[in-house]
């Protein structure tokens, strides 16, 4: 989609109002109301100018204001629904001692200036590998509906309101960034000595954001969006940081450099003022002011493999991959050849949709590859 420079900089001018809680400024003259409404929604972002927009509503096209109310209503009302379904899920996973740690939006949301600013589609929570089985047990007995699995997630559904994805891992065992995190618990601290929450240390969130922001951009396209929480991230925890261990920790994943950028870029864009980009900073907020959150899905599927080389690593995942699905074998590895049978003749057959879609795929990325 393809939308008027005037609507993005006023977007950046109301989304920096809302978050450092300022005056917003007065539309500029011939201000579409109608695409800036459309251009927050496809960034996923009009939570974050509600504030700023219900300080213009004098300003605004009453329909549009409407329908922004309307966004608003709908937020408020999931953001409650998932606070109860997530209170629930967690009582239930403490009386059953099972591990675990609340992630992503739903720790980032508690720094913005109002937790409903901050959009989720869904809500994340890692859970103890060993102890999926219970949890999908604990989902089921919630009422909600199993819907398939993202490789390091499992996914559930309820009512068609809201979703949680179970992580077994913060990364996707083929991915660039799972050996840094494969012992993660190891790094995880607890929240109190009677619960069975845990919560990484402030410097470990923050890398992890950063993770996850680069592996957006990387595999499947980031928007603006990323670029706030990356400010309120940085607002959050102003100087609170061991910057020693962050950007040693960032050297070692390969992300100094881009967590710079992201970090300047943001902080140029969102502080109060007039804050020039330099050409690097500027070309950085053109490619996500004009991305969708998401992205067009550069999907890595068979990246480097022939058909054959594909097909086979699909049948028989390396043995670093069956250990990852499959903790127990951790205990008990005379069992990997067994597993690897159970998986063709009864895991793939009852998944053999998604691998028709993977092998379509393939092939579409194999044919434009020989063009």
């Amino acid at each position: 989609m393809n939308f008027k420079i005037t609507t993005t900089e006023y977007f950046i001018k109301l989304a920096s109002s809302a978050l450092n809680e300022t005056a917003p400024p007065p539309p500029e003259e011939g201000i579409d109301w109608n695409e800036l409404f459309e251009y927050s929604k496809y960034q996923l972002c009009e939570d974050v100018l509600y504030p700023a927009i219900e300080k213009l509503e004098s300003f605004v096209d009453e329909q549009v204001f409407l329908e922004w109310q309307k966004a608003r209503f709908r937020t408020l009302l999931s953001e409650s629904t998932y606070d109860e379904e997530r209170e629930k899920l967690v009582s239930e996973f403490e009386k059953n001692n099972i591990d675990y740690m609340i992630m992503k939006g739903a720790v980032i949301k508690h720094f913005y200036p109002q937790t409903s600013m901050r959009y989720m589609a869904d809500n994340d929570i890692l859970c103890a590998p060993d102890r999926l089985k219970d949890v999908d047990s604990i989902m089921l007995k919630n009422g909600f509906r199993y819907n398939g699995s993202h490789g390091y997630t499992e996914i559930y559904e309820k009512n068609g309101i809201v979703c949680f994805e179970i992580h077994r891992s913060l990364i996707l065992v083929e991915a660039h960034y799972f050996d840094y995190y494969e012992n993660l618990w190891d790094r995880l601290v607890k929240c109190s000595e009677i619960s069975h929450e845990y919560k990484m240390t402030d410097e470990d969130f923050y890398i992890y954001s950063i993770v996850h922001f680069a592996k957006h951009r990387e595999n499947s396209g980031c928007g603006i969006k990323f670029l706030i929480d990356q400010y309120v991230l940085m607002k959050h925890f102003k100087d609170s940081l061991n910057r020693d261990y962050v950007d040693a920790e960032l050297k070692k994943l390969g992300l100094f450099e881009f967590e710079a950028l992201a970090s300047s870029t943001a902080q140029k864009l969102f502080s109060p003022g007039n804050n020039p980009l330099s050409a690097e900073e500027g070309a950085f907020a053109d490619e996500l002011i004009g991305e969708y959150v998401f992205g067009s899905r550069k999907q890595e599927i068979g990246e480097g493999k022939t058909k054959i080389g594909f097909i086979l690593s699909r049948l028989f995942p390396s043995k670093k991959e069956m250990y990852y699905y499959n903790p127990e074998l951790k205990k008990k590895p005379y069992l990997l050849l067994w597993y690897y049978i159970k998986r063709i003749f009864v895991k793939l057959p009852s998944r053999a949709n998604i691998g028709i879609e993977e092998l379509q795929e393939f092939n579409a990325k194999d044919s434009n590859a020989k063009k």
